[in-house]
């Protein structure tokens, strides 16, 4: 039985196994990123004045992916997409992170562009 191609990037998880991961997945494809890469980005908040959103919500405030029990998260693409880029040119603890997130924006915008479902776990 042919399963098809998986794509699997998890560059951003290694060296960090046993840790906390976000696992993000769009059809075939899925991106692993060690939890304190995701808080690095967004536990230092933007305010808006009509509140968080999109992963600056999530980290947060604990709902999503974050919320006990949940295994898997279907992400609203515009909105995850939005908030990300807001962190664009900001300064991070680690060096990678900014990769992170760039690597992160293009998953999303792939997504949005076919029209696929991406959903979050945190395991």
């Amino acid at each position: 039985m042919d399963i098809g191609k998986l794509n699997r990037d998890d560059r951003f998880y290694k060296g960090y196994e046993g840790e906390p991961e976000f696992i993000f997945t769009c059809g075939d494809n899925t991106l692993q990123i060690w939890e304190g890469y995701i808080d690095d980005i967004f536990q230092k908040p933007i305010f808006e004045k009509d509140g968080w959103t999109g992963f600056t919500r999530d980290c947060n405030e604990f709902v999503g992916p974050y919320e006990d029990g949940c295994v898997e998260y279907v992400l609203d693409v515009d909105e995850y997409l939005l908030d990300a880029e807001k962190y664009l040119g900001h300064e991070f603890e680690y060096e990678e992170t900014k990769l992170v997130l760039d690597t992160l924006i293009n998953f999303l915008k792939s997504a949005k562009d076919s029209g696929k479902v991406v959903t979050a776990s945190l395991n």
